[in-house]
């Protein structure tokens, strides 16, 4: 009786491996970006992470102001601390995305791959490795494919009412930073992964076109006002409201500097030891792809994920945080591959990794790290970060 027991147990273990790991692995990394936004916030709010968000126009017009705008104004008519509100809403936000991810992968937990693409350290735990690297502005552009993946996933087609949603949250994003303008492409082709079954062709376009227009507008907005000639006038609105002089010490104080400044600081790391990292980092998760995908068509999904990155290529010479592009690329291939082979049901027709390749790619994936500004170190893992999280508590 006891033995039949334990290999009841074992063998629903092993069937259900995916899930089990997938569940305890995104709860204890939302766990983590959900405490260090906690202490963000106790802490008077990070130059970056919060500091980003509050950029505002009521005082000058400047990009990304609208959002930081907004939330004063919510902030002055309810009489509610506008760090208290930002915090809310990026818990939110984050929440989910790692939510919906989560579903797809327990929907399909026969998947292998697809576990280990969700699971991969420059997907969402990416996050969860360098908090520093976290809740920044693109989880609005991460939110705007939710519901058109929901929707995926739930009826195999996209629905009108998910775009409207979707074309909603995408203003916001472009708005709110330009660098999620990059991710049109890949909003524009779930679209029309969608409504392609249905015959849907002036939905495709219309639907398209509205992606576009909205993208182009956002971005030409953004370089039509992309510095101002003193920060402090947008920091003003917000030591009005109470916080502290630091929260404008990052993000808003960047923009007295612009674009030909990025270049200049993204210029040195072209001819530093940063190059050499990112290489490495790249060469990883090329390896990684080419492992994952070996007995499902290699090479073409290795040019997917390569052609993919190469959309975000204009970032890297802009700006110094190349962890943070190749999570754009990331981000953008897992959605296209949920989107196309998920829906087709070819990849549930391929055989389960045997236990010791299973072992081997959570180890490499729970192991290996990339900080945000590209660098790969297993100091950034999300092994050693989950123990350090526990021992905060444990001491």
């Amino acid at each position: 009786m006891i033995k039949v027991t334990i290999s009841t147990i074992g063998t629903l273990l092993i069937v259900n491996r995916n899930a089990i790991v997938l569940t305890a692995i995104y709860s204890l990394a939302l766990a983590m970006i959900l405490d260090g936004l906690f202490q963000d916030i106790s802490s008077g709010g990070n130059a970056w992470k919060q500091g980003d968000w509050l950029i505002n126009n009521h005082d000058v017009v400047v990009r990304r102001g609208l959002f930081g705008s907004v939330l004063l104004l919510i902030s002055s008519v309810f009489d509610f601390p506008v760090l208290v509100l930002l915090g809310v809403i990026q818990g939110t936000i984050i929440s989910l995305i790692f939510a919906l991810f989560w579903y797809a992968g327990v929907r399909n937990k026969n998947s292998d791959i697809l576990t280990f693409l969700l699971l991969s350290p420059i997907f969402l735990i990416f996050s969860a490795n360098d908090l520093q690297g976290s809740l920044r502005k693109e989880i609005l552009a991460y939110l705007s494919f939710l519901p058109l993946l929901f929707s995926l996933l739930q009826h195999g087609i996209v629905h009108l009412k998910y775009v409207f949603i979707s074309l909603f949250l995408w203003t916001i994003a472009v708005s709110t930073h330009e660098a999620n303008v990059f991710f049109s492409p890949f909003i524009v082709a779930l679209t029309y992964i969608g409504f392609r079954s249905q015959g849907l062709k002036f939905h495709i376009a219309l639907s398209s076109l509205a992606y576009i227009v909205i993208s182009g507008v956002a971005f030409f907005y953004s370089m039509s006002f992309s510095s101002v000639e003193s920060h402090t006038a947008v920091c003003a609105p917000l030591l009005k409201s109470g916080l502290n002089q630091d929260i404008c010490s990052g993000a808003i104080r960047w923009l007295e500097y612009d674009v030909w400044y990025g270049m200049y600081r993204s210029r040195s790391v072209f001819i530093s030891w940063g190059l050499y990292y990112f290489v490495l980092t790249l060469v990883f998760m090329c390896t990684f792809i080419f492992y994952l995908f070996q007995s499902f068509y290699p090479f073409r999904v290795l040019c997917l994920f390569l052609l993919v990155n190469l959309f975000f290529l204009p970032l890297y010479f802009i700006a110094i945080d190349w962890g943070r592009w190749i999570n754009f690329g990331m981000f953008s291939f897992v959605v296209l591959f949920i989107a196309i082979y998920i829906q087709d049901g070819r990849l549930h027709k391929i055989p389960r990794m045997n236990t010791f390749s299973w072992i081997s790619t959570l180890l490499f994936c729970i192991a290996w790290g990339v900080h945000h500004g590209g660098r790969a170190m297993f100091e950034f893992g999300f092994a050693k970060n989950s123990l350090a999280f526990f021992s905060v508590f444990g001491g």
